[in-house]
């Protein structure tokens, strides 16, 4: 199969999952797992980053994955046999956040900042008030990210598209919603 089959599969899936998170009709952790197989069974990361379609579809992966994984290192809490894996789970959670800010970093390099903004979003967590930052690329469809890195924040500063202040996300139950 051609990238841009996978390409063109994975925004179909990436939609309706959207659509069904946002009417109610699965919870996050639905939302998390179902996007976990599906990228899984689709393909790999892509190697480079060549345009902007295959920088969403890292960070998605990447954004999944970890989520997966910090999922898989709560399971380990209510499991005590499995306790002694949280750890590796946890390790591998921060290493696809690492993975996924670089996927957000290519995408804003190769798309530009015309049409992005950023800002800090309320939160509900206190461990990420003032730290997790939302970029909206408006030209671009469900083009909603996040982020702590001080890489990627710095580079929206420089280009003038950090705002100043907290703002609601526009995903602000997403975000907030445990799972």
């Amino acid at each position: 199969m051609s990238d841009n089959n996978y390409l063109t599969d994975f925004f179909a899936h990436r939609t309706k999952k959207i659509e069904s998170l946002s009417k109610g009709e699965i919870t996050k952790k639905t939302y998390i797992s179902d996007n976990c197989k599906f990228l899984q069974k689709l393909r790999d990361p892509f190697s480079p980053v060549t345009s902007v379609e295959e920088a969403m579809y890292n960070y998605q992966y990447y954004n999944m994955l970890a989520k997966g994984y910090l999922m898989d290192a709560d399971d380990c809490d209510a499991e005590e046999r499995f306790a002694r894996h949280k750890q590796s789970f946890l390790d591998s959670a921060h290493q696809c956040y690492q993975d996924k800010d670089n996927a957000t970093r290519r995408l804003l390099e190769l798309h530009g900042p015309k049409n992005v903004s950023a800002y800090y979003v309320k939160t509900d967590s206190e461990k990420l008030s003032g730290k997790l930052f939302e970029i909206v690329i408006e030209d671009l469809e469900d083009a909603i990210y996040h982020s702590k890195n001080i890489r990627i924040q710095r580079w929206l500063n420089d280009a003038g598209v950090f705002l100043k202040g907290i703002h609601p996300s526009v995903l602000e139950t997403y975000i907030n919603e445990r799972y």
